[in-house]
């Protein structure tokens, strides 16, 4: 695992870094996708719902752990990174060694005081989430709030030297033993004690954490000749001597500095879980002033949080760029080289467009048979008017990593609310009309336009046009065309010819990825520029195409205006 991860002794592209990172929390939500129907399974014939109640009780610390997390640790490795991208691109290598120190020591403290305010308040947390048997849930998930915010000064520091394997294989990692941990303490407790049993479930993310952190140290260990000395060796500063490596900072303006990027990234994370809960009380306050049942409303806000899970799928991308972009962006800033930076925003927003635009044309045309694939159930209308939100997800996404990468850390934040805004006012009166949930649907997707194309616009003003020419996006979408069309007349011939509805959506999909490659191909719509930016067989499958002339021709490095390469 850790080989296919790690690239010693050298620094990842940042695109190749994102796909890393991408592939890490691909596998992580599979075997999270996993996770759910066997715990279910386990706790079914003892809390007589059919597991169902039993999965309820692990759900109740969530949205305070969150919270609490997102004020311990959430933008805390975008700050670290960003600060250690910027003052090893300037040789400023002790200042970006005590950057992680002070951070870690930091991270430490307060990860151990909420973590142990946490567990104190444990009682009183379930008591006012109305389910006072669960607070030993939230006891026994109260030791994940130190590990991870120690963990967030690890990450900040891999990411910000471009180090995407160590981040990548920690989450994988992490999520292998939250899930072994959870189903052995589920398995063992549930006859005793269901609330015990939900418990150990809650555990399994302490037992990640810990997994996660001591892979992290113990790699830094293991790499720490090839770290610290590109940190802060004068003999390693490509010869720019001890005045390159500078003194120590003081510690009060390193800590003040982290915390005046993080802070804003925080409030992102603070605000999402609330944003989450007010948009379950509209939607059933408002569907029932509409005349819905109790009942269907519920089935409906179901319905949309199913659906919510299938459009975020596809952001998991855009998830990994947004971690490799903001290193990247910082260190070519440093370095004074804006061609690069720019080039690097051109690449990032092109990759966006070349897996955004099929997977929101996709989930648009098959959203009833990959509702049902999913979820056994009739919930296709209500995907396909939030397929949309797809595609401005992805790029509220990629735009915000390039701005916070540039050191403009407040607009993505301030477009967040802004579009955060817009969802509430547009659930509140579409809800209640005749489009029901698919109302609330389009309000995200309204909502995610708004903070993506403000945020679009700020990058533009920083770095010009990010498209080179119109055919950076009219190629890509023509091909999502000539691939929706292919699924929507395959869908039901493949559905009776395996004789399964769900075979056929899985066969359409599969089917359906090939053509739109065919189609990017047939369009030029791809390069062999594009090709070697994947891990793996990337650069020999771009060498193969060449020879056998399915892509452009090759007429030099690709570049943002006034040269400078991306790397």
């Amino acid at each position: 695992m850790e080989e296919q991860f790690r690239k010693e002794g050298r620094v990842e592209s940042f695109a190749r870094g994102a796909l890393i990172i991408t592939l890490a929390v691909l596998f992580s939500r599979l075997l999270g996708a996993l996770y759910r129907p066997i715990v279910v399974r386990l706790f079914a014939p003892f809390d007589g719902q059919h597991g169902e109640a039993g999965f309820g009780l692990t759900q109740v610390p969530a949205p305070a752990y969150l919270v609490v997390l997102s004020v311990s640790a959430f933008g805390i490795n975008i700050a670290i990174s960003r600060l250690v991208a910027d003052r090893v691109a300037r040789g400023r290598y002790r200042s970006a060694w005590r950057v992680f120190r002070l951070s870690l020591v930091l991270m430490s403290a307060l990860g151990l005081v909420l973590g142990a305010a946490f567990y104190a308040a444990a009682p009183l947390l379930a008591t006012a989430a109305g389910r006072p048997e669960t607070a030993p849930g939230f006891q026994a998930i109260a030791p994940a709030i130190f590990l991870v915010s120690v963990m967030a000064a690890y990450r900040g520091l891999f990411q910000g030297l471009q180090r995407m394997g160590p981040y990548a294989a920690s989450q994988v990692y992490e999520q292998i033993v939250r899930i072994v941990a959870g189903i052995a303490l589920v398995w063992l407790l549930a006859p005793r004690s269901v609330p015990l049993a939900a418990a150990g479930y809650n555990f399994g993310a302490t037992a990640g954490a810990l997994t996660g952190l001591v892979y992290l140290v113990l790699v830094f260990w293991r790499q720490r000749r090839e770290l610290l000395p590109t940190l802060f060796d004068p003999a390693r500063a490509d010869g720019r001597g001890q005045a390159a490596a500078g003194p120590d900072e003081a510690a009060w303006p390193v800590l003040r500095e982290v915390l005046r990027l993080a802070a804003p990234i925080s409030i992102i994370g603070a605000v999402q879980p609330l944003i989450l809960m007010t948009d379950s009380f509209l939607v059933i306050t408002r569907l029932e002033a509409a005349g819905v049942t109790a009942q269907s409303a519920d089935a409906l806000l179901g319905q949309l949080a199913n659906s919510f899970s299938i459009v975020w799928l596809p952001a998991i991308l855009t998830a990994g760029l947004y971690t490799s972009l903001v290193p990247a962006i910082t260190e070519s800033l440093a370095r004074h080289n804006w061609a690069e930076a720019r080039s690097r925003s051109i690449t990032a927003y092109r990759l966006t467009l070349l897996f955004s635009l099929p997977a929101t044309a996709g989930i648009w045309v098959l959203a009833d048979g990959i509702y049902k694939l999913f979820f056994l159930s009739e919930g296709g209308p209500v995907l396909r008017a939030l397929a949309p939100a797809t595609f401005f997800m992805m790029l509220q996404q990629t735009s915000s990593g390039v701005l916070q990468g540039a050191g403009d850390i407040a607009t993505p934040v301030r477009n967040f609310l802004l579009g955060a805004g817009l969802k509430v006012v547009l659930t509140f009166w579409w809800t209640a009309t005749g489009l029901g949930a698919r109302g609330a649907a389009y309000a995200t997707g309204a909502a995610f336009a708004l903070a993506g194309g403000l945020n679009v616009l700020a990058v533009r003003r920083r770095f010009g046009a990010l498209a080179r020419d119109p055919g950076d996006w009219l190629r890509p979408a023509a091909a999502a065309l000539v691939m929706s069309a292919f699924a929507a007349a395959a869908e039901r011939p493949l559905a009776a010819l395996l004789g399964s509805q769900r075979l056929g959506t899985v066969a359409v999909v599969v089917l359906a990825a090939g053509v739109y490659g065919a189609a990017l191909l047939g369009v030029r719509g791809i390069t062999a520029r594009d090709l070697r930016m994947l891990p793996g067989p990337g650069p020999r499958l771009a060498g193969l195409l060449l020879r056998w002339r399915l892509l452009p021709p090759e007429g030099g490095t690709e570049t943002g205006s006034g040269g400078g390469t991306a790397r």
